[in-house]
């Protein structure tokens, strides 16, 4: 996936004067997740409106991400640690199998302490099953993600039926005759 980091955070990264950041979003059943690699509220529109990013301090861990020229899906896993015990139910009963999770980084300029222009999304794709460990204070929940070029792999079995047509339109009825069309006799040409 092609990124335009902006020119101004591009010449600041190659002096190596940035503190890189990341934020992770994550749809839920309920209220997304939206957390940031630091301390207080962060406030960002990279996603499109205006979302507030729980600072966690140490995110955790979020596994690299790598690329590649063909059309394999590369997943990631996050883990988010140091969770209070008792938030573990509602993380339990809000995440949910294939929903969104986006992943953005950016910058902070390292003598000031100010954004450098906008954050860039990393990663995109979807939730797969979360796993908790818990020992006894706090726990860490990892999940795994994978791109949405997973779905690719999905096989897509269609019958030409009219069941299989309701699927997408209850009212296309273009497949009502198949049925007597299988023991139909058609003849063809002169019947002489």
């Amino acid at each position: 996936m092609a990124r335009s980091i902006h020119a101004d955070t591009a010449s600041e990264v190659q002096l190596g004067s940035v503190i890189p950041f990341f934020m992770v979003l994550i749809e839920t059943g309920g209220s997304n997740i939206s957390v940031w690699s630091g301390y207080g509220d962060y406030i960002s529109s990279v996603s499109g409106s205006s979302i507030t990013y729980n600072g966690v301090g140490h995110l955790g861990i979020i596994s690299a991400v790598s690329e590649s020229q063909d059309l394999s899906a590369r997943g990631i896993n996050l883990t988010l640690s140091g969770i209070p015990s008792d938030l573990i139910s509602a993380a339990l009963t809000d995440l949910e199998q294939g929903k969104a999770v986006r992943v953005f980084m950016g910058f902070f300029e390292q003598s000031t302490r100010v954004p450098i222009n906008s954050e860039f999304e990393l990663w995109t794709g979807i939730t797969d099953i979360p796993s908790i460990v818990e020992d006894g204070e706090t726990a860490s929940i990892s999940i795994s993600a994978e791109n949405r070029l997973i779905d690719l792999e999905k096989l897509r079995v269609r019958r030409y039926t009219q069941e299989d047509q309701a699927r997408d339109d209850v009212t296309d009825l273009g497949f009502e005759y198949v049925p007597n069309l299988q023991d139909a006799e058609i003849l063809f040409g002169n019947t002489r």
